[in-house]
């Protein structure tokens, strides 16, 4: 019987909304849950569509005002959706919470936060000096 040695993938130059799921522990981890495939398919779509924005002085939506820290929104896929989503880092937990319902209600990550993670892990990609 012949192996073929372990295949080894080099980090792209630059992680996109195509690479970035291949490179997302918080979108993997998803992989044979129970919500988990729709989870990780709206997730790309929120990536794609550029749904996924900072918001530190809470200025793009105003629910939740007295929560601290990393504050971001996720607006609506156009022709889909009209509700805009909050997401904040909870520091005791040390995670991010969700204002969808999905997450209220069952604790659990939800698309906007996988995309938020993915989102945030393409920011921070670009800011690191690639060879």
């Amino acid at each position: 019987m012949i192996f073929e040695p372990p295949m080894t993938h080099e980090p792209p130059r630059e992680l996109t909304p195509k690479n970035v799921i291949y490179w997302s522990e918080h979108y993997m981890k998803l992989k044979g849950t129970d919500h988990g495939k729709a989870i990780q398919t709206k997730a790309r779509i929120f990536l794609k569509k550029g749904c996924i924005e900072y918001d530190p002085n809470e200025t793009k939506y105003d629910a939740y005002r007295g929560y601290d820290g990393h504050r971001f929104i996720c607006k609506p896929i156009p022709g889909y959706n009209s509700t805009t989503y909050r997401m904040w880092y909870n520091k005791e937990a040390e995670e991010f919470e969700c204002s969808c319902q999905f997450y209220q209600k069952t604790k659990l990550q939800c698309s906007h936060i996988t995309a938020l993670w993915m989102q945030i892990k393409i920011w921070n990609y670009k800011r690191v000096e690639r060879r």
